[in-house]
């Protein structure tokens, strides 16, 4: 079984491009759907899980998986194959490329990665949203902070701290009258 899981999250840290976010969709694929590790219930509170804690959320989320399915040597094992791609992968940047961002074809490179990057995230938020029954609102809710952190150069934090401030607001004095 730990060799199981450190194929599948070598493999899905090898060939996911766009960071931790864009792991999710891949691991939920691999984990619940294909070898039907855990639940999707049991997938949707480990990602919330590695979203509140500290941390980057593809090692995070593979920490608790690996934990879940193997215990401390598939947490282990399952955070050495999600940080061990993009290691070895910034090693041989900085030995090899120490003028990597004047070269004009890794420049044209990540300028056609963005939109790619910009579709899986977008597919995580429908995969997941759908499963999670969000409901449109929802979805508008994460149009407004989109558009206010990309347009308006809103610090993603005092959106993220009014957000909370708002909804506390919005449980004690509307949700608690009804």
């Amino acid at each position: 079984m730990l060799f199981q899981l450190f194929k599948t999250f070598l493999w899905i840290s090898t060939l996911t491009v766009g960071g931790g976010a864009a792991m999710i969709p891949v691991i939920n694929k691999e984990i619940v759907e294909k070898k039907q590790y855990m639940t999707q219930e049991e997938f949707l509170d480990a990602l919330g899980i590695a979203q509140s804690v500290p941390g980057v959320l593809g090692c995070n989320i593979s920490i608790i998986v690996g934990y879940k399915i193997k215990g401390i040597k598939g947490a282990i094992v399952c955070l050495i194959c999600s940080i061990l791609p993009a290691f070895l992968s910034i090693l041989l940047i900085a030995i090899f490329f120490k003028n990597m961002n004047t070269n004009y074809y890794v420049n044209k490179f990540f300028i056609a990665v963005k939109p790619a990057l910009v579709a899986v995230l977008a597919s995580a938020v429908v995969i997941l949203g759908r499963k999670t029954q969000l409901k449109a609102f929802h979805y508008v809710i994460g149009l407004v902070v989109l558009i206010l952190v990309s347009y308006f150069k809103i610090s993603p934090f005092l959106v993220i701290f009014f957000g909370g401030f708002g909804y506390v607001l919005y449980c004690k004095y509307l949700v608690d009258k009804h």
